[in-house]
């Protein structure tokens, strides 16, 4: 990936962020911490950024700026499309500030609390920054492949409360396949993930199937879980989770057995290992212990650990190692279940 990941993000006055700077692996990225501390906010803010760059090499029919301050108020659904919203609430007015370093050049971008949807960007640095982007990816909680059917057109004609990265993933499922044979480590990854969904994924018209020795099974009939991988087999497969892409994914667990995560944390570090830059907000401690266990030497990985301070700020610390995480909620709450465990075991056993 050479030095084309984001290296760095810079926030001030942004939703639940007064001040924050956050250093970046080209490798994985894992945000932990309460609810309500800003981790899928991060993932959004870096993804809307990249995605607008994206498609600025695509289609100049509208200024960046306006473009970006589109993308992001599509994204975060802020009352009544007011991207000031989106500023820390304070008294007063206040102005969010946005630093993003990508490639060793600076992104700075700014709007405040009167802002309804404009916000001001360098054109210049803008354009330098935004340079040799390959798409990316963001995989909400929510699957989405059993509604793309209709999505995107019901997108481009109404006014939806939905935010626009089930669009964007929708489009991105639908990508045709790359030309040429795959790569030896984009066919490893197939084969993994065919072997756990049973078969491979097939598109009928605007509706997505598990083709398997059953038969064409209609991702309505499938878990939840079981859909997630197979959509993750469809983005390698049709190339767009290739070296140099970017994936975000908000809480892969949900709706995943516990067994099933060790495959998706070797699928992600294979991901990586090919030049994804990978961020993730979770709350499964199997998650975390299963990344601790099977990284390699070679693996880059970072823990990102928010918590909110007693003013109300969040404050952000970053580690390589899994148990230099401070605070680790996560592990903490595993660890008190466990203690109640024994103390009823223990009880049960002295009666």
């Amino acid at each position: 990936m050479g030095n084309d990941y984001i290296q760095k993000l810079v926030l001030s006055k942004f939703t639940a962020f007064d001040n924050a700077e956050i250093k970046f692996t080209p490798g994985t990225n894992i945000f932990i911490g309460e609810n309500g501390t800003g981790k899928t906010h991060i993932l959004k803010l870096i993804y809307s950024v990249l995605s607008t760059a994206f498609m600025d090499q695509k289609n100049n029919t509208i200024s960046s700026e306006d473009r970006l301050a589109e993308k992001l108020i599509n994204n975060f659904r802020p009352s009544n499309s007011q991207l000031g919203r989106l500023v820390r609430r304070q008294q007063g007015l206040a102005t969010a500030k946005i630093e993003i370093c990508r490639a060793s050049k600076k992104l700075t971008f700014q709007f405040s609390t009167k802002a309804k949807n404009k916000l001001t960007l360098s054109s210049k640095t803008y354009k330098k920054w935004s340079e040799n982007i390959e798409q990316p990816v963001y995989i909400p909680t929510k699957e989405i492949l059993t509604n793309a059917p209709g999505l995107i057109s019901l997108f481009e004609k109404r006014e939806l409360e939905i935010e626009e990265i089930y669009k964007d993933l929708v489009i991105n499922s639908f990508t045709p396949a790359l030309k040429g044979p795959k790569k030896e480590r984009q066919n490893k990854l197939l084969r993994i993930i065919g072997n756990a969904i049973k078969g491979k994924v097939v598109l009928i018209g605007e509706h997505f199937f598990l083709k398997n020795r059953q038969g064409d099974l209609e991702f309505s009939l499938l878990s939840e879980g079981i859909s997630k991988l197979a959509l993750i087999w469809l983005l390698i497969q049709n190339g767009t989770l290739l070296k140099g892409a970017t994936l975000f994914w908000d809480e892969p667990e949900t709706n995943l057995n516990p067994s099933l995560l060790e495959l998706v944390v070797k699928i992600l570090l294979e991901l990586q290992r090919e030049g994804v830059q990978i961020f993730i907000a979770t709350h499964s401690y199997v998650l975390l212990k299963e990344f601790d266990l099977n990284l390699d030497r070679t693996d880059k990985i970072l823990f990102h650990s928010l918590s909110k301070t007693a003013n109300g700020n969040i404050d952000i610390k970053t580690t390589k190692n899994y148990l230099e995480i401070d605070p680790n909620v996560i592990q903490k709450t595993y660890l008190g279940l466990y203690e109640k465990d024994l103390q009823k075991t223990y009880g049960a056993k002295k009666e």
